[in-house]
């Protein structure tokens, strides 16, 4: 559900639904088997393809956008949270890799 997705807002309520369960519940259980909570996980796995996206030379909006965020600043700061780096950061990082070949 949250790959499929991944292009959306993904909220717990939504995939509590889907998985036909109280969002309560499947809070609890999702903490208990993912060991992180449905939050962080799917900020993990935006982060993970926004890496691609990033590397593949999707621009910064177009890859905050794509991923369901409302905005290029807030992309850019779950970034950074999650990785450490700026998406331009990461950006210009693989560029130098890719020129010293």
């Amino acid at each position: 559900y949250l790959r499929l997705n991944i292009s959306n807002r993904l909220s717990l309520q939504s995939a509590a639904e889907y998985a036909g369960y109280s969002p309560a519940y499947f809070s609890r259980y999702f903490s208990k088997v993912m060991g992180m909570s449905f939050k962080a996980y799917a900020d993990k796995l935006k982060i993970q393809a926004a890496r691609a996206m990033l590397a593949d030379g999707m621009r910064i909006s177009e890859t905050s956008y794509a991923l369901g965020y409302d905005t290029p600043s807030s992309f850019c700061r779950a970034f950074k949270r999650l990785t450490g780096q700026t998406p331009s950061d990461y950006q210009a990082e693989g560029q130098k890799m890719h020129d010293s070949r």
